[in-house]
């Protein structure tokens, strides 16, 4: 059961919300000019295509985009203590 649009199922409904977070991101990113007008396409595209009812299947596939635009704006993953202030993206 849904009410809103919001689906009753509190994974489910975390997922929802934490993919609207990342689309959020996505916007963000392109209006401050961290990505092209292309990367927030396809981006925006891979985000239009996850199911956020999907359960922990969506959940990792929402967690995989999140870092893939953090690896386009050049916020990848930190590795390492910092000592070297380099960031580099897992993968």
């Amino acid at each position: 059961m849904t009410t809103a649009s919001v689906p009753a199922d509190p994974e489910a409904r975390a997922a929802t919300e934490q993919l609207l977070g990342v689309k959020q991101g996505i916007r963000t990113a392109r209006q401050a000019g961290k990505i092209t007008q292309d990367q927030a396409r396809d981006l925006m595209r891979q985000a239009d295509a996850i199911k956020p009812t999907g359960g922990r299947s969506a959940i990792r596939q929402i967690n995989d985009l999140d870092q893939r635009l953090r690896d386009a704006t050049g916020q990848g993953t930190y590795m390492g203590d910092g000592s070297d202030g380099g960031y580099y993206p897992n993968g």
